[in-house]
């Protein structure tokens, strides 16, 4: 059986908008124990076709996020997202380059 964590998808995965919710910090793990270090910037958005399902797209501390973003669609260039599990449950990561308004 393939292990689910191998899979990675790209944007087309995630069919329908993705709206910025929120924008904030990411930090990084030790051994499983948050750090107090910022490891990127994390964006928070729904996804409507999804039932309103929440998705944290990580993105480099260097990237540029517009606050006016927050409650817009909004698309992610070099999306990447992966599937994980914790105590059985499946989860998905994803990490993008940047962060725009989506196009109409």
């Amino acid at each position: 059986m393939m292990d689910p964590r191998r899979i990675t998808m790209k944007r087309g995965a995630f069919s329908g908008q993705m709206i910025l919710v929120n924008v904030g910090e990411s930090y990084a793990y030790v051994n499983g124990q948050r750090t107090d270090e910022v490891s990127a910037i994390r964006c928070d958005v729904v996804l409507p076709a999804y039932g309103y399902e929440h998705l944290y797209v990580k993105l480099p501390l260097d990237a540029a996020v517009d606050p006016g973003l927050v409650g817009k669609a909004v698309d992610f260039a070099g999306f990447n997202a992966r599937v994980y599990s914790i105590d059985g449950r499946l989860g998905y990561a994803a990490a993008a380059d940047a962060v725009t308004v989506a196009k109409a």
